[in-house]
C-alpha cells in the first residue's frame, strides 16, 4: 500500500512515461495499392493489392498534380510494350483505408515518410516529379 502522496507521484511519472515513450517508438505505417492491368478494352483485367512497405529500402516518384497545387507518391513498376499484350504495373502510397494520400510539399512527403521510419538517400529532380530512394531509420 501507498504510504505517501510522493510515492503516488512516482508510480504515476512512470506509468506516463512508459505510456509516452511506447507510443513513440511506434512508426507510422506506408500503405501502397499495387495495381496490375492487362489486355486492353473490354478483355481488361484489372487487380489492386493493398500492402504494407516493410522493406529496408524504397523507392517512389513524388508527382506534381494540377501545377504543384498538391503532391501524390507512387512508381510504375511494369511499363507497357509495343508489340506484346499490353501489361502494366503501378503503386500509390494511401492511407489505412485505401484513399490516395495527397501532399502540399515535397516537405511534407518528406516528413511523411521520416514518420514512417525512412530517411532519404537519393534524390533525382525529373520533368515532372522527382524520384526519391529511401532507406528504413534501424
Amino acid at each position: 500500500m501507498l504510504k505517501t502522496t510522493s510515492e503516488l507521484r512516482t508510480i504515476l511519472i512512470i506509468v506516463t512515461l512508459l505510456m509516452f515513450t511506447s507510443c513513440n517508438d511506434k512508426k507510422n505505417r506506408i500503405y501502397i495499392i499495387t495495381t496490375s492491368v492487362t489486355g486492353t478494352d473490354q478483355n481488361q483485367i484489372r487487380k489492386d493489392t493493398t500492402s504494407t512497405v516493410e522493406s529496408e529500402y524504397f523507392e517512389v516518384k513524388l508527382s506534381s498534380v494540377n501545377n504543384g497545387e498538391l503532391y501524390i507518391a507512387g512508381k510504375q513498376l511494369l511499363k507497357p510494350q509495343i508489340g506484346i499484350t499490353y501489361k502494366s504495373e503501378f503503386f500509390k502510397l494511401v492511407d489505412d483505408k485505401g484513399n490516395e494520400l495527397q501532399f502540399k510539399t515535397p516537405t511534407d512527403f518528406l516528413n511523411f515518410m521520416y514518420a514512417a521510419g525512412y530517411e532519404m538517400k537519393d534524390q533525382d529532380n525529373q520533368k515532372y516529379g522527382i524520384d526519391y530512394t529511401f532507406k528504413k531509420i534501424i
